[in-house]
This record gives C-alpha cells, sequence and structure tokens, in this order.
C-alpha cells in the first residue's frame, strides 16, 4: 500500500495533543511496518498565506493535495486533524478511487456547545462545523478512544461500522523514569518546591482550573504546607490574571506556581512531581495520565468521558465537577505512601496496553481493512 498521512497540524509546530498524535502514528508506522510506503503532506513552507488567505486555503486542499494524490498514486489518504484541512471527502474519488480516512479526536465544542459554539463569531462557527462535517464523510473514520467512537454515533448518528478505536501511546521516551540528578536539574532550573503537586493544563476551560484551584484551598492545612500546587501551560495574559486573582481570592497564592515551561522538560516535572493531577471536564483520549504512568508518577484523572477507560484502576478517579471529591482524592494519595506507590506501579502495567507497536498494529488494520471496501 502507498499511504499518504496529513502532517500538517505536527509540522506546523503547535504542541498540542493533535501534534503529537500525528508525531507517535509517523514513529510507529515508521518502526513497525516496513512493508508498506508512507508519504507525509505538509502545507508548513506555506502556512502563514494559507492561514491569512481562506482562498489560498482552499486552492490547497482542493487543487494542489488532490493533484498530488493523483500524480503519486496514492492508495490511502489519512488525515490526522480534519479540522485544520478545507479537503472535499466527497470528490476522492475522482482521483483514481483514494480511499480517505478521518481521525476524530473528540467532539468536545459539540457536547460544549455554550461554552465552545456559540461565543464563535458566525463565520468562524459555519467554518469550523463544515469542515467538521465534511470530515465525517471520509470513507472510514478513526476515533482514539471507545468514548469518542460513541459519541460520534450519537451525536452524528454514524454507522458503527464506520468507526474504528485505535488508540493513542507514549509518543516519546523521554516520560519515563528519571535519576536523582536530573530530577535536581528542573528542581534547581525553576526553583522548584521540595514536594509540588503537578497540573498539565491550558487556556480550555475543561482543564477545570477552578475546580482543582478550589479543590487545593480545601487541603487540610499540614499537607498544603508540605505540597505546592504547579500548573504548566501557556495561557493568554488575561486568562493568566484571573487565574492569579483566584488563586489570591481562595488564600493559595503563595502555594501555586502558574508557568510555561520549555516543551523538552515537561517530562522532568512529570518526575518531580508527588502526583499528575488531571481532573478535567473531558478528554478524547489524555496522553498526561498516560505520560505520568510511564514517568512512574501517581495520577488523579476525572471519572467522566475517556479517562476511566485509558486509567482504569491505576488512578484516582474523581468528580472533576466537584471540589471536595478532587480534594478526597488528593489526600487519598499525599497522605498514604504505601498506596502511591502501588499506583505507580499500576501505572507502569496500564501504560503497556498503549505501546507504539499496538498502535502501529491497528492502525495497519484500518488500512488494509477500509482498501478492502
Amino acid at each position: 500500500m502507498k499511504i499518504a498521512i496529513d502532517f500538517r497540524d505536527y509540522t506546523c509546530g503547535i504542541k498540542r495533543g493533535i501534534y503529537f498524535y500525528a508525531f507517535g502514528l509517523y514513529q510507529a508506522l515508521a518502526k513497525y511496518d516496513p512493508s508498506n510506503r508512507y508519504l507525509t503532506i505538509s502545507d508548513y513552507p506555506l502556512k502563514n498565506l494559507r492561514d491569512k488567505n481562506r482562498l489560498f486555503g482552499r486552492i490547497w486542499d482542493r487543487l494542489i493535495l488532490p493533484t498530488f494524490v493523483g500524480l503519486k498514486n496514492i492508495d490511502i489518504l489519512h488525515f490526522t486533524s480534519p479540522n485544520e484541512t478545507d479537503f472535499d471527502f466527497t470528490k476522492a474519488k475522482l482521483f483514481k478511487n483514494v480511499k480517505t480516512i478521518a481521525t476524530i479526536h473528540d467532539i468536545i465544542p459539540y457536547l460544549f456547545p455554550e461554552k465552545l459554539l456559540d461565543p464563535l463569531p458566525q463565520n468562524i462557527r459555519q467554518t469550523f462545523e463544515a469542515q467538521f462535517q465534511m470530515a465525517l464523510k471520509a470513507d472510514h473514520l478513526i476515533a482514539i478512544s471507545r468514548v469518542t467512537k460513541n459519541d460520534l454515533i450519537k451525536t452524528f448518528n454514524i454507522d458503527p461500522n464506520k468507526i474504528s478505536v485505535v488508540y493513542q501511546c507514549n509518543h516519546d521516551d523521554r516520560f519515563r523514569p528519571r535519576n536523582s540528578e536530573e530530577i535536581e536539574f528542573i528542581h534547581d532550573k525553576y526553583h522548584l518546591p521540595k514536594n509540588f503537586i503537578f497540573n498539565p493544563s491550558g487556556k480550555d476551560f475543561h482543564k477545570n482550573f477552578d475546580n482543582i484551584a478550589l479543590a487545593y484551598s480545601l487541603l487540610p492545612n499540614d499537607l498544603m504546607e508540605k505540597h505546592s500546587l504547579i500548573v504548566q501551560g501557556y495561557f493568554p495574559e488575561a486568562e493568566s490574571k484571573r487565574r492569579k486573582e483566584l488563586c489570591q481570592k481562595l488564600g493559595i497564592s503563595q502555594n501555586v506556581i502558574i508557568t510555561d515551561v520549555s516543551e523538552e522538560d515537561v517530562p522532568l516535572l512529570y518526575n518531580a512531581a508527588r502526583l499528575t493531577l488531571t481532573a478535567t471536564f473531558y478528554e478524547g483520549f489524555g496522553l498526561s495520565p498516560l505520560e505520568s504512568f510511564t514517568s512512574g508518577t501517581a495520577v488523579i484523572a476525572g471519572n467522566n468521558s475517556s479517562q476511566p477507560e485509558v486509567c482504569e484502576d491505576a488512578a484516582v478517579l474523581v468528580d472533576a465537577y466537584d471540589p471536595e471529591s478532587i480534594t478526597q482524592g488528593l489526600v487519598k494519595i499525599l497522605a498514604d505512601q504505601s498506596f502511591r506507590e502501588k499506583l505507580i506501579n499500576k501505572g507502569f502495567s496500564q501504560a503497556k496496553k498503549f505501546s507504539q507497536e499496538i498502535r502501529a498494529k491497528e492502525t495497519i488494520k484500518v488500512y488494509q481493512k477500509v482498501l478492502k471496501t
């Protein structure tokens, strides 16, 4: 088979979950599937022009890309981030009967429209919804969790046979246990407290910062004094200010550090932390628990969406909407070293279910299935 993978979300350099999905997929297929030929598609050299000029974007996706696919005799065209493209899936058959696959990571905007769709300008919302609806017309869909598959079926009435579940994997071997010298280095570089709770966050509301901050403020004094809260991620100035004001209001500002460390140092933060707190409102998959497992760090996750599916009993699952539930999870781990160590061991075992090899083999099965239909 000759398979072209849309790699633009990786080559654009915006390091979010979809970026790591593309990166991990390429790594896995390159390592475990030497029999098929893979080509990557990117508009990186022309990205600025494409982003600024909607017309050029359409020309790229509806003329240049199909021409490339036809000239290269591609069998399968796989979009890893279909909302980044104006490709017309309904016309794919015009060039050599190529089969199309779109990976759907989540449908969060449709689950929380009042937060994510309603505030958008009408033209941007229409563009987003048109691109997403077009992606659903691909020959086959890959969902990155059973929850995402079920959401697609319930929300868009899609035939279950059209959707295959292929899980994310640990995309980077930097997420592994580190030695004491490396951990001491990260402490010194960022002037970190000795013990801290690590909250890998983001600007999006579903990352649940407000409830996490409130939960931290409810910790018993002795545990709060011993454990700071480090919130890692990029936040616009207004959002960063709002979060700091909330911490001041809760009386925890002296114990909370909101920072955006360099991407290469994030694996060391996992290692240095007493636990990772990722009690979000929703995740299509959620890489943070998996990165924590392979780093040897205990995890608290939400009991919603894909989080129980990914974590099973290797994490403490809490009600993300209930700060007291989150606090109870924190106390359960921070006050019981034996329990924490059991979670860490379970995490190592759980992570093995999401290996690169498994992901590559499952993806290849999807390619073979689609090519036969």
